[in-house]
């Protein structure tokens, strides 16, 4: 037991320098030294005894002499486009045309301009026969179209005027059946305003084709004449009061009326369409009244007449006049 005392005794005193040398800390470098006035100290050289830190992963170490401080440092990024001057142009080292590469350029530019030329020559040329064959038979097309149109109204006014003798004949004939007559009239009313409109239509074209041609054109009015018409269904009208197509022929008479300046009876009539209980249309009434109007218009007009001639003595006054001589 004392011998094992003893031999643990000497190992600790043989391992006690080593365990304090082991905790003792390391030795700082020396600072450099500060350089003095009128001395120089060069870059890349280092004072004496003075160590360079050591740069391993990121972390500077002492004693490596090869290390630098900026080592542990990202890459510097690349410039953008805008900023990159490095000229990458391609320099051309191909020799000058020859004299005769020139005169051959100069061949084949004359030709291609007398291509160009004869090409659009052609070009005209096609264009002005494909649009004088349209025109051509666009015109024939026309003069057909036309020929059939009017063949086709002068059947149809033929066959206006044989309706409208038949209807006349019927009304005639019967003048007061209210089962037919009454409808006999409408139609009728209806064929004479279409033929006044076309019979107003022919005479203006045909006005205008005489100043075209220069010569004076006749009398055309500034409206239709729908007098027939007019007439005719304010008979319906009169006769037929109950008539299940009036409003219609009350319409049609207005319509008819205003179309030739006749407005004040045209807007009676349309009254006595939409106000029946209010307002009452009867052609001779309002005729009768229309020419009270006129004569009194007449007699307004020759009264004024006579008012602007009342200062000035007339002949037949001058004889009821005693004239006396003048005394001297």
């Amino acid at each position: 037991m004392t011998n094992r005392l003893g031999i643990v005794s000497l190992a600790l005193a043989l391992l006690a320098p080593a365990w304090a040398s082991a905790q003792q800390p390391a030795p700082q470098p020396a600072p450099a030294p500060v350089a003095q006035q009128g001395t120089t100290v060069q870059q890349g050289t280092q004072p004496a005894g003075a160590q360079t830190p050591q740069v391993q992963s990121g972390t500077v170490q002492q004693g490596d002499p090869a290390a630098v401080p900026w080592s542990g440092t990202e890459a510097t990024p690349p410039l953008p486009s805008f900023l990159d001057t490095t000229d990458d142009r391609i320099e051309d080292d191909r020799q000058p045309p020859s004299a005769e590469q020139v005169t051959a350029l100069r061949e084949m530019e004359a030709e291609v301009g007398r291509f160009s030329t004869i090409g659009g020559s052609y070009r005209d040329t096609v264009l002005s026969i494909v649009r004088r064959e349209y025109l051509r038979q666009r015109r024939a097309r026309d003069q057909n179209y036309a020929r059939q149109i009017r063949e086709e109204e002068r059947l149809q006014n033929e066959a206006r005027d044989r309706a409208i003798r038949l209807f006349e004949r019927f009304v005639r004939r019967y003048p007061d059946d209210p089962t037919y007559t009454s409808d006999a009239m409408f139609r009728l009313g209806e064929l004479y305003f279409e033929r006044s409109a076309i019979q107003f239509q022919s005479a203006y074209e045909d006005a205008q084709a005489a100043r075209d041609r220069g010569e004076t054109p006749a009398e055309v009015g500034d409206t239709p004449d729908f007098t027939a018409t007019i007439d005719l269904y304010q008979r319906l009208v009169t006769h037929f009061p109950d008539y299940r197509r009036v409003d219609g022929v009350y319409y049609l008479i207005g319509y008819c009326l205003n179309e030739m300046g006749r407005m004040d009876e045209a807007r009676m009539a349309w009254l006595n369409l939409v106000c029946a209980n209010h307002f009452r249309y009867d052609p001779a009434v309002y005729a009768e009244e229309q020419l009270a109007l006129a004569d009194q218009e007449a007699a307004e007009d020759a009264a004024a007449d006579g008012e602007e001639d009342s200062p000035v003595l007339t002949l037949e006054d001058e004889d009821e006049i005693e004239l006396t001589p003048p005394t001297g």
